[in-house]
């Protein structure tokens, strides 16, 4: 880890939350059939963040995908994968179409060291009948052990400070909220965000006078 990204996680408690990013480089594709699908990931940003203050991404990406035909064992795809964090403008980065904040952040070490255990398989191989892991599957994992403890050099302590919701009802309020946001066209000079601690919509995305 870069000493910018420690410096970054020094502020007190910083936030974290779950990003949703459209698929294929479309921002809001109102052709397609059916619920949109959305790319997950995290983001990490301090308390009150201003419009141009740097955050950290945490993201797997699909690097390779190919097809292995063979009779014996059936056919089979192997999909290769990529754990990568970055910095990004809270502000507006990529296609990002939503983001919810779900946690106040205790140890922030150990949740990106917690991100980066959840997906130890980097190649997968997988019958093409059947369904392939996606980014989801990813952010389930994370989320579903994140309100554990993490041993610091401090003690032992919670990765997060309060009780981090479950699995469902992040999924529902992710995907309902990026779902609105889509089908309502907002701006695109601020990131819609959604407060799942105080169960409302943030309308003033950024601090004036930010507070560290």
């Amino acid at each position: 880890m870069s000493t910018t990204i420690h410096v970054l996680l020094g502020y007190k408690k910083p936030r974290l939350y779950v990003a949703l990013y459209a698929l294929e480089g479309a921002l809001r594709d109102s052709s397609s059939s059916g619920p949109p699908d959305y790319y997950w990931a995290f983001i990490v940003a301090p308390k009150d963040s201003p419009k141009d203050q740097k955050c950290i991404r945490y993201r797997i990406k699909k690097i390779e995908e190919r097809e292995q035909l063979d009779p014996h064992k059936g056919d089979l795809k192997m999909v290769l994968w990529d754990y990568e964090n970055c910095f990004v403008p809270f502000g507006r980065h990529d296609d990002i179409v939503a983001r919810v904040l779900i946690a106040k952040l205790e140890d922030s070490e150990a949740v990106e060291e917690h991100m980066q255990l959840a997906w130890p398989e980097k190649t997968m191989h997988v019958k093409k009948s059947g369904q392939a892991r996606t980014s989801k599957d990813w952010a389930q994992r994370v989320l579903e052990g994140l309100g554990g403890f993490s041993r610091s050099s401090g003690g032992v302590k919670y990765m997060v400070s309060g009780k981090v919701a479950d699995w469902a009802t992040i999924e529902s309020c992710c995907t309902s909220f990026a779902n609105k946001v889509a089908v309502e066209g907002a701006s695109l000079e601020a990131v819609p965000t959604f407060d799942l601690l105080k169960n409302q919509e943030v309308l003033e995305y950024f601090s004036k006078n930010p507070k560290r």
